[in-house]
């Protein structure tokens, strides 16, 4: 239909504004929105709401940066648990980007308090090993110098590698990272694996220290009993645990826990007895609800002392040969040793000690 040329001129001007001007209006708009603190703040906000809601922790997070429309930086992160308010973790920078096959996550120098290890096993293994639609999609996490902290002191790792997988019936996390004190470059292997597919779903792990001695005292807010080991205890070799519903069991044969304070440990105990000892460990599978243990290995102790008291008890109760000479006679005396050596086998109710 021909139309007047001021139609034209008239018609040309509506395109131009409402196909143009008004789209490049709202463009440069929503710009500007973006970039006040006010819509900075909301969005800042809505990050931590969500991290929060999908791990059940409170996330406190001082800036981010928007990299990519899935792509995401965090500075200054910190992590909280929901009830007592106290800090499980720290990062100085999280980098997070979602592909189309995986997730990727970079950490920054973190940090974890170990007397909160516990609730955050408890809350990744209830909300993510157990529930199918949060690991549909492999996660891939990297950390640079993570560091653990505890009262008794601390424990530096570099390398940390972590993955997150799943099968239909089954997930797969693996952690492998290197402790920073040790001398050589093989990592330490930590796995978990939830089985769902079996009447009573379980969760096994698998800690693998590949010939490194790792401190106690870094785990002992987590396991208390470790604490009872001393401060220089360390740990090598292979523990297995497995949880099926109420019952578990753990094996540690092969592994050795060396440094041990004798003076830490006996504390407690009406007998005395010091000095640094190693416990080798040859068998070690103990399952409570089957009522079955299975121990074999030997203890080794240096330069220490024994109290009266107990060499007493190996006579009385043992059947220990003890000969003293008259100047260590005194009852109120301890006894100093160079080496203290016992191999122990217990079997279910048996014992045996040489």
């Amino acid at each position: 239909i021909p139309m007047h040329e001021r139609t034209q001129r008239a018609v040309a001007r509506l395109l131009f504004v409402f196909c143009c001007a008004v789209p490049t209006a709202l463009t440069l708009g929503c710009v500007l929105v973006t970039w006040t603190p006010w819509y900075h703040r909301r969005a800042l906000a809505a990050i931590e709401r969500d991290l929060g809601r999908e791990a059940g922790l409170i996330f406190k997070i001082e800036d981010f940066r928007q990299t990519a429309p899935r792509s995401v930086q965090l500075f200054g992160v910190r992590v909280l648990e929901p009830e007592s308010r106290r800090e499980v973790a720290r990062v100085r920078e999280v980098q997070w980007a979602r592909r189309n096959t995986e997730a990727v996550i970079l950490l920054h120098q973190p940090e974890l308090q170990s007397g909160q290890l516990s609730g955050v096993w408890k809350l990744f293994h209830d909300r993510f090993l157990c529930q199918p639609q949060h690991t549909s999609v492999p996660t891939i996490i990297s950390a640079t110098d993570l560091t653990i902290h505890s009262q008794m002191g601390s424990m530096t790792l570099r390398d940390c590698d972590a993955w997150i997988e799943a099968e239909p019936t089954s997930a797969r996390a693996s952690i492998q990272c290197i402790p920073a004190i040790s001398n050589n470059d093989v990592p330490i292997t930590i796995s978990v694996l939830r089985e769902r597919g079996e009447e009573v779903p379980s969760t096994e792990w698998m800690v693998d220290t590949q010939g490194t001695a790792l401190p106690c005292s870094a785990f002992a807010e987590y396991l208390p009993e470790l604490e009872t080991l001393g401060s220089n205890a360390r740990f090598q070799g292979t523990c297995r645990w497995k949880q099926q519903g109420p019952n578990w069991s753990v094996d540690l044969a092969g592994s050795r826990f060396e440094s041990i304070s004798l003076d830490r440990l006996f504390e407690q105990h009406t007998h005395r007895l010091t000095g640094s000892a190693t416990v080798q460990l040859e068998r070690c599978r103990i399952e409570p609800h089957q009522r079955r243990s299975d121990i074999a290995g030997s203890l080794r102790a240096y330069d220490g002392q024994i109290g009266h008291s107990l060499l007493a008890s190996a006579h009385h109760h043992l059947g220990f040969e003890v000969r003293l000479p008259e100047s260590l006679s005194a009852p109120h005396q301890n006894v100093p040793y160079d080496h203290l050596a016992i191999g122990f086998n217990i079997n279910n109710t048996q014992l045996r000690l040489d």
